[in-house]
């Protein structure tokens, strides 16, 4: 079907009723998936706008449910770019007026260290990678995190082309969230994690893991941060429900609905449950209300005491450790942009989309060395790849290459990888240079040989750093 509009009076009259109907159906937690709003080809529309100079009267910002997600991130990276560059030209205008007012005109130029003045410039001791990030983000003013994030490790050459920086987030976010570290607990059934409440950790440290995921999406990096889609419902303001616990106590959230779908008076002999709150990430038991323990769940409360349940869970027992995160990560990420997200949106920000289309992945490999496309160890890796190696497995390889099993959300040509010949004996496993996106692959003679090889490096990769 095709939809032809006159002016901006014909467009506003569909788009207020589906901005109705989405509020509606986000308060009746999505019984409509949020991705049936978006209008196909929605950059489309965006051309049409412009191209009738209605942009003005019509602020797209106001339906932004209507965008497909791949138009609001390249909104995003382009308020990113200009953000970042206002941050760049304050600096600039800063370094010209100090030359002029305390240097000679015959005799002022730009100062060698001026160039560290355009990026947000940290550098990393690898034996302390927390502490000597935090210790320098600390002192970081809040204008300069729209800057290019650089990343230099201490005692390393080189310049940061992209590879440092997405290495510093896959080993800092691996420390922070080992369970040992303390400030996040992982929920056993489902390995996603919660903040912790009972963390020794100070809340200045939780602001600045806040600022780290800021800065992660900023600079376009996926990181593995396997929170569940609460956080992002929270960030963005959302409401969040006793479905959403499911994702990290599943047996409690049936538990609940249990409660709620139990139809007889006598639901306080059943269940004999009192107003209070109980976990696996929570040490204690909180009362709901004053002198819950010595109220039961009755028929007549039982909403009331999933409500608190869920608010608990959620809002009241980790306040302190969000809030601490959501004002980092609000210092770099926030403003009306980013509330244009759905929450599912803004967590694929953070952690890609699963979205995979592995011939398009083919295409867009580069061959270095002695390899091409045609060479026969390589036609043997895409059918290896294609046709002997399941879903999950070759996912595992694009977390063995990338870091990550998930691709970024403009899809997998923004993946840059490149296939390396090695030389020498084809006893060796084939391995990955994570933070490049580089797979070096030896001249495997067989077919059966290079999958043997392959299969072992996919099982015995843990993690970062596979050379």
């Amino acid at each position: 079907m095709t939809l032809i509009f006159t002016d901006e009076m014909n467009i506003s009259i569909p788009l207020n009723m589906l901005k109705k109907l989405y509020k509606i159906n986000e308060e009746m937690e999505e019984i409509v998936p949020y991705a049936a709003f978006y209008i196909p080809k929605s950059k489309n529309l965006l051309m049409w706008l412009n191209m009738n100079m209605l942009s003005p009267c019509l602020n797209l910002i106001d339906y932004p449910f209507v965008l497909e997600n791949d138009v609001k991130m390249n909104s995003i990276i382009q308020d990113n770019i200009l953000q970042q560059q206002a941050a760049m030209d304050e600096q600039i205008q800063l370094q010209i007026f100090q030359q002029l007012a305390f240097t000679p005109m015959f005799s002022m130029h730009m100062h060698p260290a001026f160039q560290h003045l355009l990026h947000l410039r940290i550098t990393i001791e690898r034996e302390n990678i927390v502490g000597s990030a935090l210790e320098q983000l600390r002192s970081v003013l809040k204008e300069d995190f729209k800057k290019p994030l650089k990343i230099q490790f201490d005692g390393e050459p080189g310049v940061d082309d992209g590879g440092p920086c997405k290495e510093f987030f896959l080993l800092i976010f691996k420390e922070i969230l080992d369970p040992k570290f303390g400030m996040f607990k992982v929920f056993s059934k489902t390995e996603r994690i919660w903040f912790n409440p009972q963390s020794f950790e100070d809340n200045s440290v939780f602001e600045m893991v806040g600022i780290l995921c800021g800065l992660a999406i900023y600079n376009q990096v996926i990181v593995e941060l396997p929170f569940p889609l609460a956080l992002y419902k929270k960030l963005l303001n959302k409401p969040v429900f006793l479905s959403d616990m499911s994702q990290l106590e599943p047996t409690m959230a049936s538990g609940l609905k249990d409660i709620l779908d139990y139809d007889d008076y006598d639901l306080q002999d059943v269940f004999d449950y009192p107003f209070q709150f109980s976990s696996e990430f929570h040490t204690d038991i909180i009362d709901l209300k004053e002198g819950g323990k010595d109220i039961p769940v009755t028929y007549d409360n039982k909403q009331e005491f999933v409500d608190l349940y869920v608010k608990c869970m959620f809002n009241e027992s980790i306040k302190e450790q969000y809030s601490a995160f959501a004002e980092g990560f609000h210092q770099v990420c926030g403003g009306p942009i980013l509330q244009m997200f759905h929450p599912e949106e803004l967590m694929s920000l953070v952690v890609g989309n699963e979205i995979y289309d592995w011939e398009e992945f083919e295409s867009l490999v580069e061959y270095r060395g002695i390899y091409n496309k045609e060479h026969k160890t390589i036609k043997y890796f895409w059918e290896v790849f294609h046709h002997e190696l399941t879903e999950e497995e070759r996912k595992k390889f694009l977390e063995f290459l990338t870091g990550s099993d998930r691709i970024p959300v403009q899809g997998m040509a923004q993946l840059k990888v490149i296939f390396q010949s090695v030389f020498g004996s084809t006893d060796f496993l084939p391995f990955a240079q994570t933070c490049y996106n580089y797979f070096n692959l030896p001249m495997y003679k067989s077919k059966e040989k290079l999958r043997q090889k392959l299969m072992i490096a996919l099982e015995y990769a843990h993690g970062f750093g596979r050379v």
